[in-house]
């Protein structure tokens, strides 16, 4: 079975991490200094780096080919092979969505008492802000006096979930979404190592679509690269349901000229026959339209989550600032209808649009 892109290319060691500078540094200077407490906690959007991180931590810590902690681990002894394949004994992860109980909390520290193989017992422990009520009340036991042997890394996704008393008792780092420039470097690698036909519009694409997650980025590839080659931004749109940029590139054309008849028959074709919600539309134009107005704005074009940039170029220069504050405005205030249209929401799209070209005085 192929592995996929984000495993065969996940970090093994703290120079490999990409876009949490910080993170490395804090975390290079505690294993130098030997200063990393008993309780870290990761947080941070999914796809960021929080337990790939935590096992390049734990393998730092507990590689037997050097004498004390290292950041750069071996990555061929017995226990760095084990932390990699999640076979090692002393580094144990759980996700705590499968066992959020008070029950799941005990059996980890009934566990963390017998001693470890190597220097520490390394809990990973994933979704932290899925323990319930009860759990958080017997894990802040747990986590105020650990053993001496134990080292506890809590991971997730909403650290506002967690008890004040149980984050204050952690050393917290704070991911955050990787920096588009990050993720398309670490991209253009991969797509070179792998040998990836794919346009250079469709690269910018993947990473408009990640939304600051690695992980996403890399599965989308994964996806998109079992299409015939090339890889288009066509392809992309179609893998992940998402409107093609050039539809509401028409959209927004038809209504800026007045054109009634033609702007309704946009409407039907991306709805009726591509399949794609009123909210869908609303919330692409509004995408759109406000990348535009960064466009007209100046904002560097490296920087603009935008596609086809000659053509947006062309209606930036087409709109006065007044007419884009119209367009955004309503069509802000429709896709809040379209929310609570019921079973309307077509209709509504209808209105949205004769609103749209009226605001501009085109009705």
């Amino acid at each position: 079975m192929t592995e996929t892109l984000a495993l065969k290319y996940r970090p093994k060691t703290l120079d490999e991490l990409v876009g949490q500078e910080s993170i490395k540094t804090a975390l290079s200077n505690a294993i130098k200094d030997d200063k990393l407490g008993k309780t870290l906690l990761f947080s941070g959007i999914r796809g960021t780096g929080k337990t790939s991180t935590a096992r390049i931590l734990a393998a730092s810590i507990n590689c037997l080919n050097v004498e004390k902690p290292t950041i750069n681990p071996c990555g061929k002894c017995r226990s760095c092979q084990g932390i990699n394949t999640g076979t090692d004994m002393d580094v144990i992860e759980k996700d705590i969505a499968d066992d959020p109980s008070v029950d799941g909390v005990r059996e980890i520290s009934q566990n963390i008492l017998s001693s470890p193989i190597s220097r520490k017992r390394i809990y990973i422990l994933d979704e932290v802000h899925q323990w319930s009520k009860s759990a958080q009340g017997a894990a802040l036991k747990l986590l105020e006096e650990p053993p001496s042997h134990a080292l506890f890394i809590l991971c997730t996704t909403e650290p506002q979930k967690l008890l004040d008393t149980i984050r204050s008792r952690c050393i917290h780092f704070p991911f955050k979404a990787v920096g588009n420039d990050q993720i398309a470097g670490h991209l253009q690698y991969i797509i070179e190592v792998e040998n990836i036909t794919i346009e250079e519009s469709a690269v910018k694409l993947l990473v408009n679509l990640s939304g600051g997650s690695l992980r996403d980025c890399l599965s989308l590839l994964d996806r998109v690269r079992l299409e015939t080659p090339p890889i288009t931004t066509a392809k992309i749109y179609s893998a992940v349901n998402a409107i093609p940029e050039n539809l509401i590139m028409d959209l927004i054309e038809v209504i800026t000229e007045g054109n009634i008849v033609l702007a309704l028959e946009k409407v039907e074709l991306i709805t009726a026959e591509e399949g794609f919600t009123p909210q869908e539309v609303t919330n692409k134009g509004l995408s759109l339209l406000t990348e535009i107005y960064k466009l007209k704005a100046g904002y560097p074009n490296d920087k603009l989550i935008i596609s086809d940039k000659e053509r947006a170029t062309k209606l930036a220069e087409n709109l006065d600032n007044f007419t884009l504050n119209c367009l955004i405005q309503s069509l802000n205030e429709a896709h809040k209808n379209i929310q609570y249209a019921g079973e309307k929401k077509a209709i509504w799209l209808e209105v949205a649009v004769l609103n749209l070209m009226m605001e501009i005085g085109k009705l």
